[in-house]
């Protein structure tokens, strides 16, 4: 690596050579940078004349702090994310150019910015390219219909976001710009930035579900701050700060941490060990993650969104908008297309677990030994019907019973001994055990039984073999 991307990289992490205590120490600075600079906001910086620099030129040089940090980390990385890095990078450049330009009209000529100027081209370049880099850190989906589903998912949060944005503050904009007779060029940019907004946001919302496990700090730092960019966005596009809104305010700090914050991700939130998340996956609990059951509900919620939009529109008496009745039906088309992707998808998924589970069915029944499936508890959850020739007692009578109740009491302290210790090691260090043992057979008598023991959702799988032969030749061979 070179000197500059080497100093760079210590500057915002210092993990690779100390540790965990140094990142710490660079995020304390950052906060206490991003702190001063919404301290220095919300006392106007003292003068006039210095809100002005800092509100221009010091939102210029963070944004060109967080290009120059993503294009030093893309020019060196070796995954896949490289390209959404680079594109972070030109987005940032995007807003560095805008606020300099934004400065020059107001620091050196002094006077007030037009509208439209050329600051609105940069910042209107903004947006594009960090919506792509956030579909590059999508995770990807690996059928046609996934893909599909992920542009249907964006409308729907998109479409939902523009219904409610349009009753609340969109419609009154385009209301009042055509009232005023502005021209053509002035409309389309008052509505061009939300609009882009919501784009960003659905993608940010998006991907909040779908992201890849691969560098997961660095990517939920890049979505925290192109989050927090967005939210300033929208505070300056609404009407109510908009036309008070003057270079240096409190509102700025927002961005400014916003652009540190996408500086700091691809190096100081990029902890060792993250590379390996999506080569070993993590281990099945019993329970469905919070975050799969939202990523489930976000179309319903969407669809609640843009319905809340429209019953506002109803309850206020106003007259419902033709955008937001052409924009409330197509996120209605896309929920039932996206409902019936997912119904064919699962319908296909259903057969193809059919014949799995009757080829492994007829495994497990086929098989000489005896495989039990064991709950958390200790009780016996399923039993194969080889437990009638091997142990001399029906399956069912098995099941619901409890394990060390079949186990001789002898061996019992030593069995309940090896299953804790193989419980508390690491699957992927000893992902079997096995335990040999004696177990009551229907006829009272104590067979000689040598187990294979694996990890089932918190409980066990045994695959055990009757060996009680092979133990009485060994005692005579001893003999």
């Amino acid at each position: 690596m070179s000197a500059p991307a080497s100093a760079l990289g210590a500057f915002f992490s210092r993990q690779s050579t100390a540790g965990g205590a140094s990142g710490a120490v660079s995020q304390i600075l950052l906060g206490l940078v991003c702190g001063g600079y919404a301290v220095g906001a919300a006392f106007g910086w003292g003068s006039s004349e210095l809100a002005l620099v800092m509100g221009d030129f010091g939102l210029s040089a963070a944004a060109l702090i967080a290009a120059v940090s993503c294009f030093l980390y893309a020019r060196f990385a070796c995954d896949r994310f490289r390209p959404a890095w680079l594109l972070f990078s030109l987005s940032s450049l995007m807003a560095a150019g805008g606020n300099a330009v934004w400065g020059w009209y107001e620091v050196v000529l002094g006077v007030d910015v037009p509208s439209p100027s050329p600051a609105d081209v940069f910042f209107l370049c903004f947006a594009p390219p960090a919506i792509v880099g956030l579909l590059v850190l999508a995770k990807r989906p690996v059928t046609r219909a996934g893909w599909v589903c992920l542009v249907l998912d964006s409308w729907l949060i998109g479409g939902s976001l523009l219904t409610l944005s349009w009753s609340l503050a969109l419609a009154h904009t385009a209301h009042l710009a055509d009232a005023e007779g502005a021209s053509v060029a002035r409309a389309a940019l008052s509505l061009a930035y939300p609009l882009l907004d919501i784009v960003l946001v659905s993608m940010v919302l998006a991907l909040h579900f779908r992201r890849a496990n691969v560098n997961r700090s660095a990517v939920n730092t890049a979505i925290a701050a192109l989050a927090l960019t967005v939210l300033c966005d929208a505070l300056f596009t609404s009407p109510l700060l908009r036309q008070t809104y003057h270079s240096g305010q409190l509102l700025d700090a927002g961005w400014f941490a916003g652009s540190l914050l996408l500086a700091y991700a691809p190096w100081g939130a990029n902890r060792p060990g993250d590379n390996a998340v999506e080569q070993r996956p993590a281990p099945r609990t019993t329970s469905r993650p919070i975050a799969g059951s939202l990523a489930a509900l976000t179309p319903y919620l969407a669809a609640a969104v843009c319905t809340l939009g429209i019953l506002y529109n109803v309850i206020e008496g106003r007259r419902v908008d033709r955008v937001v009745v052409f924009t409330g039906c197509m996120v209605v088309l896309a929920l039932v297309v996206r409902q019936g992707i997912m119904l064919v998808d699962n319908i296909a998924l259903t057969q193809e677990l059919a014949q799995k589970e009757n080829h492994f069915r007829s495994l497990v029944q086929g098989s000489s030994d005896v495989i039990m499936i064991a709950a958390p508890t200790g009780v016996l959850r399923y039993v194969s019907p080889a437990a009638s020739g091997v142990y001399g007692r029906e399956a069912d009578d098995l099941i619901g019973a409890e394990l060390a109740s079949i186990i001789h009491p002898e061996d019992l302290g030593r069995v309940v001994h090896e299953v804790r210790r193989f419980l508390a090691a690491p699957p992927s260090e000893e992902p079997t055990t096995r335990i040999e043992c004696r177990f009551r057979s229907g006829t009272g008598d104590w067979l000689n039984v040598e187990s294979t023991v694996n990890r089932h959702q918190g409980g066990l799988i045994l695959n055990s073999r009757d060996v009680t032969e092979r133990v009485r030749l060994q005692a005579q061979l001893q003999h």
